[in-house]
C-alpha cells in the first residue's frame, strides 16, 4: 500500500508543467484583444473628436485633436465633400495586436 502512494510523488508538478504552457497562450490571447479592444476604442473617439473639430477649426486642427486622442503613431485624414467632412484614424499593428481603424462623418454646416 505504501509503494503505491510512493510512486503518485511529483505527479502534481508534472501535470502543472504540462498545463502552463496552455495556460500562458490563453493569457497572452486575452491580453492581446484588450490591447486591440484599447485601440479600437481610442481611433473610434479620435475620429470622432478630429470631426467634430474640423467643422469648427479647420483641417489641421482635426488632425492635431486626432492626433492628442489616438497618439503620434495613428495616421489621420480629413476629407470634405459635398458638405461632409470624413475623418479617418488608423492605429499600426503592434505586435501581435492588429490595427485598427475608424472613421467618422459629420455634416459641415458652415
Amino acid at each position: 500500500m505504501a509503494r503505491a502512494m510512493h510512486g503518485d510523488r511529483g505527479s502534481a508538478t508534472v501535470e502543472f508543467a504540462m498545463v502552463l504552457p496552455a495556460f500562458v497562450a490563453m493569457l497572452g490571447v486575452v491580453m492581446g484583444g484588450v490591447a486591440w479592444g484599447q485601440d479600437s476604442m481610442r481611433v473610434h473617439q479620435a475620429a470622432s473628436t478630429g470631426a467634430r473639430v474640423a467643422i469648427v477649426e479647420g483641417d489641421g486642427a482635426a488632425v492635431a485633436a486626432a492626433h492628442r486622442v489616438a497618439g503620434a503613431a495613428a495616421h489621420v485624414s480629413v476629407n470634405r465633400a459635398e458638405g461632409w467632412v470624413t475623418v479617418r484614424v488608423e492605429i499600426p499593428a503592434r505586435g501581435l495586436v492588429p490595427a485598427a481603424q475608424a472613421s467618422a462623418v459629420a455634416k459641415d454646416q458652415r
